[in-house]
């Protein structure tokens, strides 16, 4: 009776050793995939921000025409023009405006118009909103 006593114990031990490592690997994996998923959402918000920040365009002016406002883009990253609004007209357009390029608003809105002295043009670059006083 004693012998049994003893062997069921050291099985029941070995029951819960062998319980508690294979829960181990579902756990791991478990663990390791979160903190990936986390790591990628993170990585990803912080390339969104710092392109946030590195957006670096400015409107020169030389005359009131579409083809004397000039966009320059002083960044170091291309950005993606969306939307320009100007007075109360919205032009949708889909243009790339790379590193030190500089471009006429004619040559993004295909367009020549006059702009009025005092008004603001809105761009919209990298689904944001930027505006500059003319």
């Amino acid at each position: 009776m004693i012998c049994l006593k003893g062997i069921s114990s050291i099985f029941s031990t070995l029951i819960v050793i062998i319980i508690t490592i294979s829960l181990v690997v579902p756990l791991y994996l478990y663990f390791y995939n979160l903190y990936n998923i986390n790591r990628y959402q993170i990585n990803n918000q912080y390339n969104i921000y710092l392109s946030k920040i590195e957006t670096k365009v400015s409107v020169i002016n030389l005359n009131f025409t579409s083809n004397g406002i000039f966009i320059y883009n002083y960044g170091n990253y291309p950005v993606n023009i969306n939307k320009i609004i100007i007075g109360s007209i919205t032009y949708h357009v889909n243009y790339t405006l790379y590193p030190g390029e500089i471009t006429t608003l004619y040559n993004i809105l295909h367009t020549n118009i006059y702009i009025n002295g005092n008004s603001t043009i809105i761009l919209s670059i990298n689904d944001n909103y930027y505006y500059y006083q003319v």
